[in-house]
């Protein structure tokens, strides 16, 4: 868990089983990128993706959740202006 790809390593492992279709399972991978490793600059793209989960199982609640928190926290990122769009199609 200290080895410096680590980050990297866990959240490919959401992106995959995002790609597999296996969504709660991605979620709680990609929070623990947030939790575990939460300077790193997967984060607000971790983040976004779990966002984009809840828009797909149409919990747009907990979507914009995410997707908000993304905007605020990471404003700058290429995450956030993705967040934004995504929350003007959900509104």
């Amino acid at each position: 868990p200290d080895h410096r790809l680590a980050p990297s390593a866990q959240f490919n492992l959401g992106d995959i089983l995002f790609q597999e279709n296996r969504l709660d399972e991605a979620i709680g991978e990609f929070l623990r990128v947030a939790q575990l490793y939460p300077t790193v600059d997967r984060v607000p793209v971790a983040l976004y993706r779990i966002g984009l989960i809840y828009v797909i199982q149409e919990d747009v609640e907990m979507a914009r959740t995410y997707l908000e928190r993304v905007v605020n926290t990471y404003p700058d990122s290429g995450s956030a202006d993705l967040a934004r769009d995504l929350l003007a199609d959900i509104r």
